[in-house]
């Protein structure tokens, strides 16, 4: 029997060290310190499992219990730190399993660190290769009836132990009250951190730690199952009251400079994938670059999301995390059913509009073909609903992006519709989307190859028509534009000269700049054409273009060595700011390469205004578009204001985790990892900005999940200003 019992122990043993190793190693590799700070909530979950592993009577089981529980580990552990380090501050969460096509699509290996992968897989090999020198030792199993109790009598007072560990922990976590701290509370209180889990898991991942962050996935997982489809009648109505009242105590939007400027225009706002200011040229991208310079040109505008969150919130003006809308396998509630009349193209289409979107990808993809109609597009068009000459390949493969001036040239009477009535339409674009490995796998498309050599590299290329780009952009414009940027990350010395031995590192870079540029060229060419199609049909002074890139250019690294950041400093917000414009068809528009003129107005407000000094961000489009067309509206309903208002009252968390304004970074609320922590007031109104976000967040998670406007009239608070 005591042979039996230390030959058990010692499996357990096993286990909780190596799950433990692993936890560490994953902790330190993500710099997150040793441990999570409530180590204990992991342990009580290990513990729990080691009992399991205890109490199964064969060696054999126990075994392949451990090995599975181990290499579970690895994939959830691996999988953390490659999110993290592709988005510092991100983590896998199980709702990201709606996401698996798109992210298989989109994960190439650039993306793997091996190193740290078999550093990790060596844990669960070491686990088997102990677990085979102990199966030798064979003991016998006497007794019965003693080791049956013994189990019993163990996994009782173990999961009794672990069950008080885990509460006694979460009673003690950091909390102090809404009377202590009425304005931090929720970015100090740990406490606030777990009963808020599900919109805060970016920031509870560091402190809960990896056991304890997936069972309370799992925990709130099953509840949201359970009660899938059974919301009490009397809890919907208590928030509903809520959240009137809570309307009722927020302020209207005051008018601002700019207030109906832009009333009854047509609006065409364009999602530029991965848009980059260092993207605009004079030279190569000649409409953008008038467009941006002759309009409304936004240099502090910020964003630190993923695609379908940056798209998602400039339509809706908020973004729920708490209720899915589309079913995954998280939640059967979905929002699909829901009444989102507060929305761009909502608001839009009650006036008279036609609301169309467009985007060149599969419907299917981020479950567009779902959503925007809830969202308030009365038309749809994606890739299979357009005639793409392209797409004849039926795009078999991700990267296998369809040309943006395919995008615009084929589809201006959809985007740019004729018929007399005012149009919004939200285009999303993909051709500059990373990775940009092509050039690097299949060589330079330039000027010195024989045309038979170009033929050989253009059949190879996944992305076709691209090559005329290609030929403009040189190794020598490249090194002349980012001399300064390239020297920081010690490419090029201080006379714009070579390093040593990075020849092979700087001809990479540019090789990368000139697929991401080139993929720029395509859509100042797709933009081009809309508006020779604009002022043919007269259609141009009464249209206004909003363009804004979703996030920056992160693959390879790129947002480093393209802006001068040291690599690796993610914490610096200028990784962040991305292009941001505007042009009205009311201001003048000259565009000597193209040869295309428009006369405009001089004097019209938004000719050659750029924003210097306020920082903004994805949530303020929707309020700044309401504004520009003439409405008033209740400032409880977005996030974010209008950009040509007051300064903003919230600072920017991204649902990938960090918040951050022009000035300051920080992943946790907490701990400032950039920006003049010797301001105390500036520090202290960036974290109060945060915690009004979440405050805010609050009442959306409500107004999303309980259908406030299913029963609510949202005219009496989106209106028209007389």
């Amino acid at each position: 029997m005591k042979d039996l019992l230390q030959k058990k122990g010692l499996y357990v043993l096993i286990y909780v060290v190596l799950a433990v190793f692993m936890e560490m190693i994953t902790f330190i590799s993500m710099k997150l310190g040793v441990a999570p700070k409530y180590f204990l909530l992991d342990l009580s979950i290990i513990f729990l499992f080691a009992t399991i592993i205890f109490v199964i009577p064969s060696f054999t089981a126990e075994s392949i219990l451990i090995v599975f529980l181990l290499l579970l580990q690895f994939i959830l552990s691996f999988l953390n730190y490659t999110l993290n380090t592709i988005q510092v501050g991100s983590v896998f969460k199980l709702e990201m399993l709606g996401l698996a096509n798109e992210a298989a699509g989109a994960f190439t290996s650039e993306f793997m660190d091996w190193g740290f992968f078999f550093l990790l897989l060596a844990i669960p090999a070491v686990a088997v290769a102990l677990l085979i020198f102990l199966k030798k030792y064979r003991v016998p199993y006497n007794g019965a009836h003693n080791l049956i109790f013994i189990m019993v009598f163990t996994f009782a007072c173990t999961c009794l132990g672990s069950s008080a560990m885990y509460n006694l922990t979460v009673k003690n976590l950091y909390n102090p009250t809404e009377m202590e701290d009425p304005l931090l509370y929720r970015l100090t209180s740990d406490k606030y951190l777990y009963d808020h889990f599900t919109s805060l898991q970016e920031r509870a991942f560091p402190k809960f730690g990896t056991f304890a962050f997936y069972y309370m996935s799992l925990d709130r997982i099953l509840s949201a199952k359970l009660s899938s489809g059974n919301m009490d009648a009397e809890e919907t109505e208590m928030a509903q009251d809520e959240l009137a009242n809570y309307f009722v105590t927020q302020p209207t939007s005051t008018a601002s400079s700019y207030s109906g400027i832009l009333k009854g225009q047509n609006i065409i706002t364009i999602m530029v994938e991965s848009g980059e200011w260092y993207g605009i040229d004079p030279n190569f991208t000649p409409t953008l670059y008038a467009l941006m310079n002759q309009g409304y040109k936004n240099e502090k505008y910020y964003s630190r999301d993923k695609t379908n969150h940056s798209e998602a919130i400039a339509i809706l003006g908020s973004y729920p995390v708490e209720t899915p809308f589309t079913s995954n396998y998280t939640s059967n509630d979905t929002l699909l059913g829901n009444t989102l009349s507060f929305t761009l193209p909502s608001i839009l289409k009650a006036d008279g509009y036609t609301t169309s979107f467009l985007h060149s990808n599969w419907g299917s993809y981020y479950g567009r073909e779902d959503t925007h109609g809830v969202y308030g597009f009365e038309n749809f068009y994606a890739l299979e609903d357009m005639d793409l000459d392209s797409s004849e390949n039926k795009k078999k493969d991700f990267y296998n992006f369809e040309l943006d001036s395919e995008l615009f040239g084929k589809n201006l009477d959809k985007i740019a519709p004729t018929d007399g009535n005012p149009f919004y339409t939200f285009i999303t674009t993909l051709i500059t989307h990373g990775h940009y490995e092509e050039l690097i796998a299949y060589g330079d498309y330039a000027n010195y190859l024989t045309d038979e050599q170009k033929a050989e590299r253009a059949e190879k290329y996944m992305v076709k028509g691209l090559e005329p780009y290609y030929e403009q952009i040189t190794q020598a414009y490249f090194k002349t534009k980012f001399k300064e940027q390239l020297a920081v990350n010690g490419l090029l010395d201080e006379n714009g000269k070579v390093v040593s031995g990075r020849d092979a590192d700087i001809y990479t870079r540019y090789l990368r700049y000139k697929r991401y540029q080139a993929g720029m060229m395509d859509l100042d060419r797709g933009v081009a054409l809309l508006l020779d199609h604009l002022k043919e049909n007269g259609l141009l002074e009464n249209t206004t273009i909003l363009m804004y890139g979703d996030h920056n250019a992160y693959y390879n690294d790129q947002q480093y060595y393209m802006k001068g950041i040291p690599k690796g400093q993610y914490e610096v917000p200028e990784s962040y700011r991305v292009l941001f414009g505007m042009y009205s068809g009311k201001s003048p528009l000259h565009i000597p390469a193209t040869g295309f003129t428009h006369a405009g107005d001089e004097t019209f407000p938004l000719t050659r205004l750029t924003n210097t000094t306020r920082c903004t961000t994805t949530f303020d489009i929707v309020p700044t578009t309401l504004d520009l067309l003439g409405y008033t509206f209740n400032r409880g309903l977005y996030m974010g204001s209008s950009m040509f208002s007051h300064t903003p009252d919230i600072t920017f968390i991204s649902r990938e985790g960090g918040m951050l304004s022009d000035k300051y970074f920080s992943l946790d609320g907490d701990e400032i990892l950039y920006g003049d922590t010797g301001n105390a007031k500036a520090v202290y109104e960036f974290k109060l900005g945060a915690a009004n976000y979440l405050a805010k967040q609050e009442k959306f998670e409500m107004l999303y999940k309980y259908d406030f406007f299913a029963s609510s009239d949202v005219s009496k608070l989106v209106y028209k200003r007389k």
